[in-house]
């Protein structure tokens, strides 16, 4: 199936967590070889995008517009930020933060993130995180 979706812009807002499809995009994005082939969102805009508990290793997100998006739970383990926007996200016990790629080169403006994300993320960036 189609993995690059780079240059994309979904209408703001877009709640792919409750999409029909959702469970299946689940199981064939957990039953492909994303290292081999990844998904590809390089300069995208998904600003507002609800995607709670994504299955996102190796994802190419960079300078992916990901503003206020909802990516709770998401699995990012190996993605590559490199340039995201991910300002006022909310990026709350996704998985495999600490395995992420150019984190240091993404954008964090009042990302909402837990204690553990927080630990990882200022080790890399000097920026403003929000633990609720």
């Amino acid at each position: 199936g189609e993995r690059d979706f780079s240059n994309i812009s979904l209408e703001e807002r877009f709640n792919l967590s409750d999409h029909e499809s959702y469970n299946d995009i689940q199981n064939y994005l957990k039953s492909q070889d994303l290292k081999k082939n990844p998904l590809v969102i390089n300069n995208s805009k998904l600003k507002d995008i609800k995607a709670v508990n994504l299955y996102l290793p190796y994802v190419k997100a960079m300078t992916a517009y990901l503003d206020n998006a909802d990516l709770r739970g998401a699995d990012l383990g190996n993605a590559n930020l490199e340039g995201a926007d991910l300002g006022n996200a909310n990026i709350k016990e996704v998985k495999n933060l600490e395995q992420a790629l150019n984190l240091e080169l993404a954008k964090f403006y009042q990302t909402k993130v837990t204690e553990i994300e927080k630990k990882i993320l200022e080790k890399l960036v000097d920026r403003r995180f929000i633990v609720e």
